[in-house]
């Protein structure tokens, strides 16, 4: 089906098709003859007897009514809508006409009766009005092909807005999966953006967060081209934290993937995320924290993790924050130490004193019972990875007795784990 000049034009064979169909329908059961039914038969006579008067035409044409085509594009109705000025327009068309949308605001009401109508006429011509998605989603679409097309960057600010504002609610995050090109157009607009338009930067970033709340949507993102490689770019952009949070945090929802975890770890993420460890936000770091454990849960990430120089990091915060910072720091390295690989850097790395000895000075000064417990899992660990470093541990508790100490005066936890890295140590003396 074509529709030009006013005129839809369908090849004969189709609407003959169609047309018997039709009179199939309109006819249904024998002997139930309404006059509605008597009506819409005659219209399908009607029409069959003007095919058979231009037999020798492949084509056949219905001159659309006047009264059923939209004043912006001539063309046929397929959605209806009224404006408070009387007039109807095609749902499509006004929301492409940003002057007559917006100047003065209007609210669109649904022409029910204009529907009919039109429905009316397509069914007695066979004509087959193709499907559009329902009208809210279509609404959906052509804001978002605003925020791509808008003449200017206050516009475009605008439909990003009310965009981010409908996506908070589940029912319209499932129109970014009904519309095949959202997240390209959010990708798009993401990446053209300069420097100085970081209003509209930030708030297509917090769109991008809100639809990665549902599974379904995270996986268009990842197969989108360009979309996770402009959220990890994003995680690095100068003074503007809530940027990097907004990039981070997005990345933290697509991280709870295991297919995706792949993805962004292949983009360079770590060099990003390691300076961004030390920002002065707790929430910032939190965050940091979030998405790099998330990520190192699978083998390939802890090794780009640790080339990156992860660990080093750790340990230099740790020795340079707070009680905040140790805390969150140890509870990362806490993780990452069930890796063998990540045990074995520890024991490497290069400190005034040997890491075992720093590790349990740093028991001395963690302000938690829950930042020693982690401290003494890390310990417990590197001995369940590496047996040798028996002595060592043996050695300072021996000088020291911190672990005996905690296994007395410690919390429920701490003594349990201070139980086991004795225990494990006495068994490997033992032989």
């Amino acid at each position: 089906m074509d529709e030009r000049d006013g005129e839809i034009i369908m090849k004969v064979v189709d609407w003959k098709k169609r047309m018997r169909e039709r009179l199939q329908d309109v006819l249904g059961v024998e002997g139930d003859l309404s006059l509605d039914k008597l009506d819409k038969t005659r219209d399908i006579l009607v029409a069959l007897k003007r095919l058979k008067l231009n037999k020798d035409e492949d084509t056949i044409s219905f001159e659309v009514p006047e009264r059923f085509k939209c004043p912006l594009s001539k063309k046929l109705m397929r959605d209806p809508v009224l404006l408070s000025t009387g007039l109807t327009y095609d749902r499509e068309e006004l929301l492409k006409s940003e002057d007559l949308i917006h100047t003065p605001p209007s609210p669109i009401i649904r022409n029910q009766r204009m529907r009919g109508m039109i429905s009316t006429w397509c069914q007695n011509r066979a004509i087959e009005i193709i499907p559009r998605c329902n009208p809210e989603t279509q609404d959906f679409i052509c804001m978002m092909q605003m925020i791509s097309s808008a003449s200017s960057l206050k516009k475009q600010l605008e439909y990003a807005v009310k965009v981010e504002n409908v996506t908070h609610f589940s029912h319209s995050r499932v129109k970014f999966l009904e519309s095949e090109d959202s997240v390209v157009v959010l990708v798009r607009v993401l990446s053209e953006a300069s420097t100085k338009h970081e209003d509209l930067r930030e708030k297509i970033l917090e769109i991008f967060w809100n639809i990665c709340i549902d599974n379904e949507t995270k996986k268009r993102v990842a197969e989108t081209p360009g979309a996770i490689e402009l959220l990890v770019d994003n995680t690095r952009h100068g003074n503007n934290s809530m940027l990097r949070t907004h990039a981070i945090s997005t990345l933290e929802l697509l991280s709870k993937l295991d297919s995706i975890k792949e993805i962004i770890g292949q983009c360079g993420v770590f060099h990003y995320l390691i300076d961004q460890l030390g920002a002065h936000g707790e929430w910032d770091r939190a965050d940091t924290v979030g998405l790099i454990r998330d990520l190192c849960t699978i083998p390939n990430n802890i090794k780009r993790a640790i080339d990156e120089g992860l660990i080093e990091a750790l340990v230099e915060y740790i020795d340079g924050g707070g009680e905040s910072t140790m805390s969150l720091m140890f509870y990362l390295l806490e993780t990452l130490s069930l890796d063998i690989n990540v045990t074995r850097r520890i024991c490497n790395i290069n400190l005034d004193v040997n890491p075992i000895q720093w590790l349990f000075s740093t028991i001395k000064y963690a302000g938690t019972p829950t930042t020693r417990g982690r401290i003494l899992a890390i310990l417990y660990n590197i001995l369940c990875n590496h047996d040798d470093m028996w002595r060592m541990i043996n050695s300072m508790e021996m000088s020291y007795g911190k672990l005996s100490l905690l296994l007395q005066e410690g919390t429920p936890e701490v003594s349990l784990n201070a139980s086991r890295i004795l225990e494990l140590v006495a068994r490997l003396k033992a032989g």
